[in-house]
C-alpha cells in the first residue's frame, strides 16, 4: 500500500491574555498514513513545535472524527472513549520528547471518506488561554470485493445488486420461452363446441418468486452469520480498545449503530478487529446505544469465525437480518407451490 502524509498548515494561533514569550511559534502537527484500508490499524504521530526547552505545562489534544475508532497510544496519552479525544501530556523538562505515536484504525462504513483529525495545543492552565491547532486528513480506501461473510466476491457491492436486478427480465424470458408451446396452443383456433384452453397464469407466480429470491439473496448474509455464530463461532476473551456508535458520513444511510474495536487472541497470534453485533443487527432497537454497555480496557467474552479470525463479535444469536429473512421464505413456499400449480394446468 502506498504510503502519503498529509497534514494541513498549522492555523494561526488563538490567544487570549498574555501567553508565554517562548509560545509565539508553537504548534501541534499531526500527520497520519494515507489512504488507509478498513478495518486494519494505520500509525499516526502528533509533533509539538517551537515550545522552546523549558516550555509551561501544554496538552496536545486529538478530536477523533467519526468512522475513525483508536487502537493505542504512547504511554503519555489519555483516551477519552465518550469524549472521543486522546490527550497527551507535554513533559516541562528539557530533552523531553516532543513526538507522540498513536495507532487508529477506520471503520467499514467510512469507506470511500476522508476524515480530518484535528489537533489543539493549550497551556494546561485555566489561567492561562493559549490555543494552536492543526489537522490530518486520513482518506480511506475504497472496497473493491463485497464481503458477503459466506464468500468473498471481487467486485463492488453496487454491481452485484445491480446484476441481480437486471437478472430479472432473463429469468422471466426463460420462462417465458419455455411456455411458448402452451401459448401456441392457446391461440390455435378451436373445434365447435371444445372448451377453450385457460390463460396462462405461470408469469404472475413466477415474478414473485424471482422477487423473494432477489430478498433472500440480499439478507442471505445476515441470516447465514447468524447460523453460524449459534452453531461454529467460537468463545473467546477480547479486550476492548475502543466503543462508540458506527455510522456512514452520509447523512441518508441510516442511523448509527453500535461497533467497537477489540483485541484478542487467534491461532496466528494477537489481533485487532472491529466488531459488535451480528451482520445485519441494524434494525434492532436497542443497537444504537448498546456500546455503552462496554468499557473501554475490560476484557468480555466474545466469539469468533473460526474460518476467518478477523470476524469478532461480542454479541451473538438472531439478527435483525435474520428474522426478517422469514417473511421471503415463507412467500417463496407459497409461490412456488402456486407456480407448481399454474404450470401444470
Amino acid at each position: 500500500m502506498e504510503s502519503i502524509l498529509q497534514a494541513h498548515p498549522v492555523l494561526p494561533c488563538a490567544r487570549m491574555g498574555q501567553p508565554h514569550a517562548d509560545l509565539a511559534d508553537a504548534s501541534a502537527q499531526a500527520i497520519c498514513l494515507s489512504p488507509v484500508p478498513a478495518g486494519a490499524p494505520f500509525p499516526c504521530v502528533v509533533n509539538v513545535l517551537g515550545v522552546g526547552d523549558a516550555p509551561p505545562p501544554l496538552l496536545v489534544e486529538l478530536r477523533l472524527p467519526p468512522g475513525v475508532l483508536h487502537v493505542g497510544h504512547d504511554p503519555a496519552g489519555r483516551f477519552d472513549a465518550d469524549a472521543r479525544t486522546l490527550t497527551f501530556a507535554v513533559a516541562t523538562r528539557p530533552g523531553a520528547p516532543r513526538a507522540f505515536y498513536y495507532e487508529l484504525i477506520a471503520d467499514t462504513l467510512a469507506t470511500g471518506w476522508t476524515a480530518t483529525i484535528d489537533a489543539t495545543l493549550r497551556i494546561d492552565d485555566p489561567r492561562e488561554r493559549f490555543e494552536a491547532r492543526s489537522e490530518a486528513s486520513v482518506t480511506v480506501a475504497r472496497q473493491s470485493r463485497l464481503d458477503l461473510g459466506y464468500a468473498v466476491l471481487p467486485i463492488a457491492p453496487i454491481w452485484v445488486f445491480l446484476a441481480m436486478v437486471l437478472s430479472m427480465p432473463s429469468w422471466l424470458g426463460l420462462v417465458w420461452v419455455l411456455r411458448r408451446r402452451r401459448r401456441a396452443l392457446a391461440r390455435a383456433p378451436r373445434r365447435p363446441g371444445q372448451s377453450p384452453v385457460a390463460r396462462d397464469t405461470v408469469m404472475v407466480p413466477a415474478f414473485f418468486c424471482l422477487v423473494c429470491v432477489l430478498a433472500l439473496l440480499i439478507l442471505s448474509p445476515g441470516l447465514v452469520e447468524s447460523v453460524r455464530s449459534q452453531t461454529v463461532f467460537t468463545e473467546s476473551r477480547c479486550t476492548i480498545l475502543d466503543r462508540t456508535q458506527s455510522g456512514s458520513p452520509a447523512p441518508d444511510e441510516g442511523p448509527p449503530t453500535s461497533t467497537a474495536v477489540v483485541r484478542y487472541a487467534s491461532p496466528a497470534g494477537p489481533r485487532v478487529a472491529i466488531g459488535f453485533d451480528l451482520r445485519g443487527s441494524m434494525g434492532l432497537g436497542d443497537n444504537r446505544m448498546a456500546y455503552q454497555a462496554f468499557a473501554v480496557g475490560r476484557v468480555y467474552p466474545c466469539w469468533i469465525d473460526p474460518k476467518r479470525p478477523e470476524r469478532v463479535v461480542l454479541r451473538r444469536g438472531w439478527s435483525g437480518a435474520a428474522v426478517l429473512a422469514l417473511l421471503p421464505a415463507v412467500a417463496l413456499l407459497s409461490q412456488l407451490l402456486a407456480l407448481w400449480r399454474a404450470w401444470r394446468s
